[in-house]
């Protein structure tokens, strides 16, 4: 039976350096030529995850059919170039722009013009925030359009003291049950409630008429948990208690984690 393994990007597939290891690589040759299929979930938008998906399909001679981008936001079918996208309403998203520009918060959202290349959505009063730390510089800033249709937003650069103060916003607005969030250290990862990776997974599942006992996941932070749960065997890279009882199996260290669960998990015969 053919095996569907959902494999996250950051954290999991590249390196802090954003590299792919060659021996991750060569194990997912391996996972593939035994007639089994990758599906690549990340917060990315495509523009971003292009580069790498394309680095495992040429080496591993295969081509990825979905690729799950946004946080689940967005599915793409690349062999039919359908796309199933999950907007955030406009007056949540107008509520969390006007938090943000109040409060100094970075703002970084993707919006149905997200498949635009190299474009950062902000607001003029978030914009210095970005050209200060000299970050996207390839990055064209422009301001949020009007509807503004937003898939994903992301609070960066956010202190302990910030990411409370939007907590108790959103609650304080009765807007946190419309929501799903992703918390991070210094990120917060924004869709629309019930939005996620697992969200996705669950929908391709359905759509393919894969069976649960054909998945598998690997990924490294809160915002895969919903996709561990959604699948029949989960790999966590990760030291956090939160992440790890979550997941089938941990692995503490990213640089053995992908090569270890397919060659011992996934496709044993294959070493």
């Amino acid at each position: 039976m053919k095996k569907i393994l959902f494999l996250d990007l950051d954290g999991t597939l590249l390196t802090r350096q954003k590299n792919i290891r060659k021996k991750h690589l060569i194990a997912l040759k391996k996972f593939v030529d035994a007639g089994n299929e990758i599906i690549f979930t990340t917060g990315r938008n495509k523009w971003t995850a292009k580069k790498y998906i394309n680095k495992v399909n040429e080496f591993a001679k295969c081509s990825a059919k979905h690729v799950i981008l946004l946080k689940g936001a967005e599915i793409l079918d690349i062999s039919t170039d359908e796309v199933i996208k999950n907007f955030i309403p406009d007056a949540i998203s107008k509520k969390i722009i006007e938090f943000c520009e109040l409060n100094k918060v970075g703002i970084w959202m993707y919006t149905k013009f997200s498949d635009l290349k190299n474009v950062l959505f902000t607001t003029k009063r978030v914009k210095r925030t970005y050209i200060h730390l000299k970050l996207f510089m390839k990055m064209k800033i422009v301001d949020f359009t009007n509807p503004i249709n937003a898939l994903k937003i992301n609070l960066v650069f956010l202190s302990q003291k910030k990411k409370q103060l939007f907590l108790d916003f959103i609650a304080k607005n009765n807007i946190s049950q419309k929501l799903d969030l992703a918390i991070h250290k210094n990120l917060i990862e924004i869709t629309n409630v019930n939005v996620n990776k697992g969200f996705s997974v669950q929908t391709i599942l359905e759509k393919e008429e894969y069976k649960n006992s054909q998945t598998a996941a690997i990924g490294d932070s809160d915002n895969d948990i919903p996709m561990f749960k959604k699948v029949n065997l989960s790999f966590s890279i990760s030291k956090k208690d939160s992440i790890k009882k979550q997941s089938l199996i941990n692995f503490k260290k990213q640089k053995n984690a992908i090569d270890a669960a397919i060659l011992n998990y996934l496709v044993p015969d294959a070493k």
